[in-house]
């Protein structure tokens, strides 16, 4: 995973009638904004985001048939994906319609303000798009085995590992254009989207209007990536994390040990540790920051997770989603806490 822009500091500025708060997040002006005593924050998306990218496996080939990506975090709303259904709760202003009815999904990925799934059939369905709409809810035609979901634009993978990307609209910083594949996984944030190589290298793109460090991916061999704003962690073939680019709220600060997932939020990251326990950093811009999205379960056994502006959700080992964050009464609280 993973919200947005003020139009100070070298950042874009936000669309025509919006204005940022202290979040990072455009918002209908005038609107009511946080307390300026907060910490100044990023912006990210979800990543986000994302959609639980696939390893590239131990033979350096791309492999279709991927896995199904069951968990998406976007910034604020959550999906899954339950008996082939996708499963969305939040943010209505972000959600739109919804997932289109009786269409059955086997990969599913949340952003900014749209959601993607690829179909059983290999086709890319997105909604949402009903406040900022950049066109990244027109999704290309053909068939593709992984879709990721950005602030703006979204990025897809066919079986060929070719990297397909749309949705830059006014915002774009170069993420629309792909390098040459093949890859084995995507993963969409902000502006800056990251691949991770078949030979388990990564290249990221997007850059040219605001540069974090966030596409300088660094060297060694990795076998996931996870894009936020402003910042990427990518975990290595030693089980390791390593975390690049802004470092505002600790978000680089990667705890060290040993682990097997890893997903990003707006501007915190969450892990799974070899062990199926989960841990989170990157809060620690003060309390409109700091939602409890980095407050992990103490307890459990979990095999995925993702993370949001002020949530963050995990799978179990049995199948079950739990979520974290949304502080108490906060006005970004739509119900992306209490998956279904």
């Amino acid at each position: 995973m993973w919200l947005l822009l003020l139009a100070c500091g070298g950042e874009d500025p936000c669309p025509p009638g919006q204005t940022r708060d202290e979040v990072g997040v455009c918002v209908d002006a005038p609107t009511e904004t946080l307390p300026t005593d907060s910490a100044p924050t990023d912006t990210a998306t979800t990543s986000k985001t994302d959609s639980g990218a696939p390893d590239s496996g131990d033979s350096g080939t791309f492999t279709p048939g991927l896995p199904p990506a069951v968990l998406a975090v976007g910034d604020t709303h959550t999906c899954l994906i339950r008996d082939d259904t996708a499963l969305c709760v939040g943010d209505d202003a972000v959600l739109g319609d919804g997932p289109p009815a009786g269409v059955a999904f086997d990969r599913v990925s949340a952003g900014f303000v749209s959601t993607c799934g690829i179909t059983s059939d290999g086709a890319i369905a997105c909604w949402g798009c009903t406040k900022f709409d950049e066109g990244q809810c027109i999704a290309p035609e053909g068939t593709f085995v992984d879709v990721v979901a950005g602030m703006y634009h979204s990025c897809a993978l066919d079986s060929a590992g070719e990297a397909t990307c749309w949705g830059c609209g006014s915002w774009d910083a170069g993420q629309c254009d792909p390098p040459s594949g093949p890859f084995a996984a995507l993963s969409a944030g902000e502006v800056a989207t990251c691949g991770l190589r078949t030979d388990g290298s990564l290249s990221c793109w997007g850059c040219e209007r605001q540069d974090d460090g966030q596409c300088d991916a660094p060297p060694g061999t990795y076998r996931q990536v996870r894009s936020g704003r402003g910042f990427s962690c990518a975990l290595d073939t030693a089980d390791e994390l390593v975390c690049w680019g802004r470092n505002s709220s600790g978000q680089t600060s990667s705890p060290d040990g040993s682990w097997q997932s890893i997903g990003v939020g707006h501007t915190h990251g969450c892990a799974i540790a070899t062990d199926g326990s989960a841990a989170c950093w990157g809060c620690e811009g003060g309390a409109e920051v700091d939602q409890g999205q980095c407050e992990a379960p103490s307890t459990g056994t979990f095999v995925d997770v993702g993370g949001g502006l002020g949530h963050s959700c995990a799978i179990t080992q049995e199948g079950d989603a739990t979520c974290w964050g949304c502080g108490t009464d906060w006005r970004w609280d739509g119900g992306q806490c209490d998956p279904p």
